[in-house]
């Protein structure tokens, strides 16, 4: 039988390298609505020193990030679109290619031949931002253009988890979920190949029938700085062409990604 997906089943190297624009920080931290409004009050605006804006950090937003918050705790402004507006220089610019680094310490493993093992993986990936998002509050539709990540293990050899070559994985997305502070939901999409250098039938090169899932649901800045990533459900590795046939499992892979500066 014939895999719905088109495989090759001998990964590339893949290498996290090159030199990504700088990308203006998130808010990580809260502030009071006082310390926002500064100089003369009148008598609307002194209410506001009463007033906390839910964690609005407006030195990591700039001039029109204070202005947002301002008009926010005032209810000058309702608008998600203006919000969002305000919010913009926070997203990537579409085209941009985003390297890396990922580490994973203990990922549980089950393999046919060898029972369930532990994992320490180091790697990375790469992305490109291929369009906006349009959808809710808005943000930006990710390509995933290379994964890798390796381990040794005394009884199975190398092992290496790496993207597979295929051209029907969904597009992956970061997507702004709140405006102020601002927060992201960030998900990888991935479809992957497992390399396995030691087992009793010789080496083997297995595949994810179905695609898997990493997310991140409360991101405050991308790229991520060692933000951690999780695996929404295990992911079963089948024999190439033969999606019935599972060899290996994947459990978890709780991931710490950080972007290569």
């Amino acid at each position: 039988m014939k895999s719905s997906k088109e495989r090759r089943s001998t990964a590339q190297p893949f290498h996290c390298s090159g030199t990504v624009k700088q990308v203006p920080h998130a808010v990580t931290g809260g502030v009071a609505a006082d310390h926002v409004v500064a100089g003369p009050l009148d008598h609307s605006r002194h209410q506001l020193t009463s007033l906390r804006t839910d964690s609005v950090d407006s030195s990591a937003l700039g001039n029109q990030g204070e202005s947002a918050a301002l008009h926010v705790a005032a209810g000058l402004t309702t608008s998600a679109g203006e919000l969002v507006s305000n919010l913009s220089g926070l997203l990537p610019p579409i085209g941009l290619e985003v390297p890396m680094s990922c580490y994973a310490v203990d990922v549980p493993l089950k393999v046919e031949s060898a029972g369930d093992v532990n994992l320490d993986l180091k790697g990375g990936l790469r992305v490109r931002v291929e369009a906006d998002l349009d959808s809710g509050l808005g943000g930006r539709m990710l390509k995933v253009i290379g994964f890798e990540m390796n381990a040794d293990h005394p009884q199975l050899g190398r092992v290496t988890l790496s993207l597979a070559d295929v051209n029907t994985t969904p597009l992956s997305s970061l997507e702004v979920i709140r405006s102020l502070p601002p927060t992201f939901r960030s998900t990888f999409l991935l479809d992957w190949t497992l390399s396995i250098e030691t087992t009793p039938d010789g080496p083997r090169v297995l595949s994810n029938p179905q695609t898997a899932t990493m997310v991140n649901e409360h991101l405050t800045t991308f790229p991520p700085q060692g933000a951690m990533y999780q695996l929404q459900q295990p992911v079963d590795f089948t024999i190439i062409g033969s999606p019935d046939q599972v060899r290996a499992s994947l459990l978890q892979l709780p991931t710490t990604v950080s972007h290569n500066a």
